[in-house]
């Protein structure tokens, strides 16, 4: 197996951050978590605990299998290529369902430009998925 190009390091652990820090909104929005509950507005409280079960589910193989792509990514496997794919895939899913069949809908909860920063999610992993794919192609990864 080659070396990994110089980008690859900073790639790898900007998408674990990227996956860490969305995780940790997940856990405290979804489980409630007092101090960071203060911060978030009640719309967005309402639209995370009435969005519909599908939403919800794809949310959350969206962000775990991009937490997981990312960390087996980093440690040069073939499945970040997997992950990152199924992630994107459960990423659009949630994203046509929090902007178009959520009550309240996304835009409503968090304003268009909060709507637009959670919805940057999907081109972050597409990037994420092709710069794995092509290292996987090049053996860079198993």
């Amino acid at each position: 197996m080659p070396p990994p190009p110089w980008h690859f390091y900073i790639l790898s652990w900007a998408g674990a951050a990227w996956f860490a820090a969305m995780a940790a909104d997940y856990l405290m929005l979804r489980y409630g978590l007092g101090p960071y509950l203060a911060a978030v507005s009640e719309a967005r409280e309402g639209f995370v605990v009435l969005m519909p079960d599908w939403v919800a589910f794809s949310w959350a193989v969206a962000i775990w299998s991009g937490a997981l792509g990312a960390v087996t990514f980093l440690f040069r496997t073939g499945f970040g290529p997997l992950l990152f794919g199924i992630s994107l895939v459960a990423m659009v899913v949630a994203g046509i369902g929090m902007t178009l069949f959520s009550r309240p809908t996304l835009q409503t909860a968090v304003g268009w430009e909060g709507a637009g920063l959670s919805l940057l999610t999907i081109p972050v992993v597409l990037v994420l998925w092709l710069y794995a794919r092509h290292l996987h192609k090049e053996r860079v990864v198993d």
